[in-house]
């Protein structure tokens, strides 16, 4: 709007007076305000935005509550703090969110206001109230626990102890614009820990596979796995890696979105067709973003969408009738 004509190359930087801020007129409309960060996959794209804080989601990081009959091996607050910790580090590290911490969120919005959420109650009007965010997170533990199980091998005179760690909890994502529930997803985390004199490195380790998981739902929910794009020597690079849950050695099938799917009756959106381009094999994982090579089709580009494999169900065998005598 004003000053030296543009050229290629050169760099866009907000303005100091936007930043943090909506716009007015996304302040003023009546109708809800857009989020911050990118658009959902498979939604129509809004036809004006606010000021994006460099295209990332703004997550409210809400209440961690416990289960009236958890079982656990620590402290309640400790565990609490713990977690509510490490999901700030790991959400921050993904490059993807901007975090607004508890004590932010705990000046809007009170105990009574997340229970309203975690039990479907109206609640529209109080999150609208969350100035800047896009979703509110916020979760309940369970169990979070290490069981030690002991066995004597007679052969080797000796003891094996075996750790196992389990860790239930449910992650719920709402929408501050509209006031839904976008996701409510139970987590379920039983592994095999490696035997260790230390128990609270045990603990330790349990907790970080649980802020993981956690940290993976949310990007899942939130970012498709998309391609980046494809460099000469044929390697792929895809937009998620660890923080998403990403694997050496996973398959994914590359699908080309195509036209939006609408109902011809009601309107209603059932989000846009997929075509199959090819499959792809994930062969590095970075933090933040992955390498793969394709095994199956061909000429995938920027944007394609990947999808995990849908495993055929096989069909039931009917029950062989024995004739009675």
């Amino acid at each position: 709007v004003s000053g030296q004509a543009l050229r290629p190359g050169d760099l866009l930087k907000r303005a100091l007076e936007r930043r943090g801020k909506r716009t007015a007129a996304a302040a003023t409309a009546a109708a809800p305000p857009q989020r911050t960060g990118p658009a959902l996959p498979g939604a129509v794209a809004p036809q004006a935005t606010t000021v994006r804080q460099g295209g990332k989601f703004t997550l409210a990081l809400g209440s961690l509550g416990v289960s009236p009959d958890i079982q656990t091996d620590l402290v309640i607050q400790d565990l609490l703090d713990r977690v509510t910790n490490d999901l700030v580090v790991k959400l921050t590290n993904t490059n993807r969110f901007v975090v607004m911490e508890r004590e932010q969120v705990d000046q809007i919005l009170d105990e009574k206001d997340f229970e309203r959420i975690v039990k479907g109650g109206k609640f529209k009007d109080r999150l609208r109230e969350l100035e800047g965010a896009d979703y509110l997170v916020l979760g309940e533990i369970a169990s979070f626990y290490v069981a030690t199980e002991r066995e004597t091998v007679t052969l080797l005179d000796e003891e094996v102890v075996r750790l196992t760690g389990v860790a239930e909890a449910t992650l719920r994502i709402a929408d501050v614009h509209t006031g839904s529930v976008l996701a409510a997803d139970k987590v379920r985390i039983r592994e095999q820990i490696k035997p260790s004199a230390d128990r609270t490195l045990a603990m330790s380790t349990l907790l970080d596979q649980l802020t993981s998981e956690f940290v993976a739902r949310i990007v899942g929910r939130l970012f498709p796995i998309k391609l980046l794009g494809v460099i000469a020597d044929g390697t792929i690079f895809i937009n998620r890696g660890a923080d998403g849950g990403l694997a050496q050695g996973m398959k994914y099938d590359v699908m080309r979105p195509g036209a939006e799917l609408r109902d011809p009756d009601t309107g209603i959106s059932f989000g846009v067709s997929e075509a199959k381009i090819g499959v792809i094999e994930i062969v590095a994982v970075e933090p933040s973003r992955a390498r793969a090579r394709l095994i199956a089709g061909g000429d995938v580009v920027a944007g394609d969408i990947l999808r995990e494999p849908i495993q055929p169900v096989a069909a039931k065998k009917p029950a062989k009738i024995e004739p009675k005598w």
